[in-house]
């Protein structure tokens, strides 16, 4: 079921091409939990083999980005040296 969303690939073995899925703290340690529970699967489309987690914090990256743009900003107009 899961695997319709993925990709086919040539590989008889797997039958899916790996992928990259990217969320919250909260949808990746659900998808972990899932993906552990199947994992005793006899093919590797019962064991959601190709499905791979990647956590994904865009508001903490946009946070920490404005955050050093404003420290830079506030050093080079603190800076007795300016150019």
């Amino acid at each position: 079921m899961f695997h319709t969303y993925l990709p086919n690939s040539s590989d008889a073995a797997t039958g899916v091409d790996g992928q990259l899925f990217s969320g919250d703290q909260l949808r990746v340690e659900r998808a972990v939990n899932v993906i552990a529970s199947v994992a005793n699967g006899l093919t590797p489309q019962d064991r959601l083999d190709g499905i791979h987690l990647q956590l994904g914090d865009w508001h903490a990256s946009v946070k920490l980005l404005s955050v050093s743009v404003h420290i830079g900003v506030l050093e080079s107009q603190s800076s007795p040296f300016k150019t």
